[in-house]
Parts: C-alpha cells; sequence; structure tokens
C-alpha cells in the first residue's frame, strides 16, 4: 500500500532513487541527478518487463522468464575528497592494502590509511600530504610495506620511506637516499627522459620504469643494492605492466603495437609482440597469469577508442576487444573475475564473466560518474580476508573518489 504524500511535502532529490528494468534481463539502481549507477541487479534469464520499488527499500522485478524477484539491494558507498590541485596521475597501494598513496600532476603524494584486521569497518583516511617535485608526479610503486617510489616529468626518481605503517596515528614519511636514483635516470644521449609509467613484480624484486623513449630496471631496490639496465626503444611509452618470467608488457604513444620486454642475466632485451590492436593503448593490465607456464597469461588493454583488447593466452589464443565507453580508457585493474575500468567520458565501469559462458563475454555490473574525466584508479581490500573491495581513483580535478562494491 502505497503512503499518500502531503501537499506541502518536499522531496530531497538528493536522496532519490529510480529504479529501471533492461532487455538484457537486468535491473538497476540509480541517482538520477548524479546519474550515478550504484547497482546492477542480475538473476533473471529473460527480459525484465516491469520493475517496482517498495518503501522497505525493497525492489521487485518481473521477467518474460516467468518469475517474480525481490531484491534486497546493497549500496556502494562513495566519498570524494578535493585532494590535489591538478590531476592525479598514479593511485599505488602497498603489499598489505593498508596504505594507499595517490599521486598528482601539482608535484604532491597523499597518504591514505585503513585497517584491514578492523571487522566493522576500515575506513579509509587521509593522513598526510607532502610535496614530491617541483614538476609533475607521474606514477609510484610501492617497493615493500615501507619503501615507496616516485617518478617525476622531469626524469628524476625519489623514494620515500614510511615510518609505523601500522599506526594510522604516528605514520610519517621521509625521504630516502637517492644519489644514485637521480643518476640511473640521467639520458645517456641527451637531457633527462620524463618518467611515463613504473611497475614493481615482488617476487623477482624487479621494477621496470618507462620514460619517454626508454624501459629500465632496477634490480634488488628491496635488498638495497641494486643493478639497472637500460633499453631504447624506436616509440615512445604510455604504460607498463609486469608480466611472470620477468617480462614486462609495454604500451607505446602514437601507434597500435605493443612490444615487450625480458630481464635476462641483467640485460635488458626488446621484443615485438604479434598483437595487432585496433586503436592506441592508453593502459593495461594482467588479469589472470600461470606462473609455471610461459605465455598462460591474460592481458587487458585499454584503448584510445574506449574500448577495451582482451588478449587470453591460455590454451588456445584467443583475442578479443569490447566497446565500453565513449572516450579512451584512462586505467584498467583486474581482480578476482572484475575488470574495471575508467576513461576520459568521467566513467568507471565494473564488468565481470558471465558465469553460464566461457569467460569469452563480458557484463557490465556497475558504473559510477565522476565530476571529471577519471585519470587512474586502484583497488584494496575492505578486510583482511578480501571479502569486500574498495576502489581508489582520482579525477582531472584532482578529486579522489572511494567506492566500495
Amino acid at each position: 500500500m502505497k503512503k499518500k504524500m502531503n501537499k506541502g511535502s518536499k522531496v530531497n532529490l538528493e536522496e532519490v532513487t529510480v529504479a529501471s528494468s533492461s532487455e538484457d534481463g537486468t535491473c538497476q539502481l540509480w541517482k538520477p541527478l548524479q546519474g550515478n549507477e550504484l547497482c546492477t541487479l542480475t538473476g533473471h534469464g529473460d527480459r525484465v518487463v516491469a520493475v517496482a520499488v517498495a518503501g522497505s527499500g525493497q525492489v521487485l522485478s518481473a521477467s518474460l522468464d516467468k518469475t517474480v524477484r525481490i531484491w534486497k539491494p546493497v549500496h556502494h558507498k562513495r566519498t570524494d575528497f578535493a585532494v590535489h590541485k591538478d590531476a592525479v596521475t598514479s593511485v599505488v597501494v602497498s603489499p598489505s592494502g593498508n596504505i594507499v598513496v595517490t599521486i598528482s600532476r601539482d608535484g604532491t603524494a597523499s597518504l591514505w590509511y585503513q585497517n584491514l584486521m578492523d571487522k566493522s569497518h576500515a575506513a579509509l583516511t587521509k593522513v598526510h600530504t607532502w610535496q614530491l617535485f617541483d614538476c609533475s608526479a607521474n606514477c609510484g610503486a610501492f617497493i615493500n610495506e615501507r619503501r615507496v617510489i616516485f617518478g617525476s616529468s622531469s626524469g628524476v626518481l625519489s623514494m620515500w620511506q614510511i615510518d609505523n605503517p601500522h599506526n594510522s596515528k604516528a605514520i610519517s614519511v621521509k625521504k630516502k637516499q637517492e644519489k644514485l636514483l637521480k643518476s640511473m635516470s640521467q639520458g645517456r644521449d641527451g637531457p633527462l627522459r620524463p618518467v611515463t609509467a613504473m611497475s614493481y613484480n615482488t617476487d623477482d624484486d624487479i621494477l621496470y620504469i618507462a620514460t619517454w623513449d626508454f624501459v629500465e630496471t632496477i634490480e634488488g631496490l628491496a635488498k638495497g643494492k641494486w643493478v639497472q639496465s637500460r633499453r631504447k626503444l624506436d616509440q615512445w611509452t604510455s604504460c607498463i605492466c609486469y608480466m611472470p618470467r620477468r617480462f614486462a608488457a609495454v604500451g607505446l604513444v602514437d601507434t597500435k603495437q605493443t612490444l615487450s620486454v625480458q630481464l635476462n642475466d641483467r640485460v635488458l632485451h626488446k621484443f615485438e609482440t604479434d598483437v595487432e590492436l585496433p586503436s592506441v593503448v592508453c593502459s593495461l593490465s594482467m588479469w589472470k597469469c600461470d606462473e609455471q607456464k610461459i605465455g598462460q597469461s591474460v592481458i587487458v588493454y585499454g584503448l584510445e577508442d574506449g574500448s577495451i583488447y582482451i588478449d587470453d593466452q591460455r590454451i588456445q589464443r584467443e583475442q578479443r576487444t569490447k566497446q565500453v565507453h565513449g572516450d579512451k580508457v584512462t586505467a584498467v585493474n583486474t581482480v578476482e573475475g572484475y575488470i574495471i575500468t575508467a576513461s576520459e567520458d568521467a566513467k568507471i565501469k565494473l564488468w565481470k564473466e558471465r558465469e553460464e559462458g566461457d569467460g569469452s563475454d563480458l557484463m557490465q555490473v556497475g558504473q559510477f560518474n565522476c565530476q571529471a574525466p577519471v585519470t587512474s584508479l586502484n583497488t584494496t581490500s575492505l578486510h583482511s580476508d578480501n571479502s569486500k573491495l574498495r576502489l581508489v581513483c582520482g579525477d582531472h580535478l584532482g578529486q579522489v573518489y572511494i567506492l566500495e562494491f
């Protein structure tokens, strides 16, 4: 029975939630003013033809599959902060997941802390902001729980130590000695090259660094005795991601090709890949891999035309493309059967493999609209058992969004 509203009652549109039905057998819940999709309800086997919301918050849906379903959805939670004065260029997460660092084009970094042992709710709290460079800070990577390294547009690398990383009240950061790191980033045949991306492989203790036209590796950072290798490329690099067997995949600017590099006996080798992409690579992520078999990985490329390209190298190699955004895919992240994409169209989307299929198809199960083009994202757990995930992303205005799913 519906409750009749008084004529003098005012509706707060910020609190209004709208339910909609789709031909693909799903229902969506929306915040109409922001245009944000709170969640997608999946379970029907045919088109959903009617949907209603009860006063208790439950959603009722009727489908051509001859069923009526009653849902009690759990909404995604969202918090956003105006943290940086310029675009957020990268989000990095510590090995334990307790610490998140956001990096900005204004040269600053912000450190966020969460207590994963708190079973009630691990709030992610900003505890410190500091200046890294006088120029843009482009990327970063955790070496271990206490050390994090950053790359800049000036070509300089900077390593910082985090003291008391498990105590939010006593946590602090201090700069480490970086004389050798500076010399490693010197251009041998010209000025310093801006550092565009980096990726650290914990198992092999190798930091992969991409600059405009070089790929560098620093091996042994965790042990304190490092060795540097370098390889010149013919094209500028846009992104890099480590792979099994001391490999790394490299995305290139203004070309539809990719490269791979391998560190073997302290020599960095370059390989042309046989992946023919439909558009320029803007981001990439390793989805799944078999550490025991070479070339048994699934790589997801975010492309300039708003699509993602999935290169599945397992058993019979399969390559497929899916249009996911209306503008370039600036960041892609993969976790536990999900693919998360972010774009210059200011949208973040969550994708999942269809359970009844062979993994060849994806369905969208979530969406969030940011206030500006999204520039970076990463994921971390809400609890130590990884039962819930938190998404941290940044946009072109320097805002940091915290989403939970």
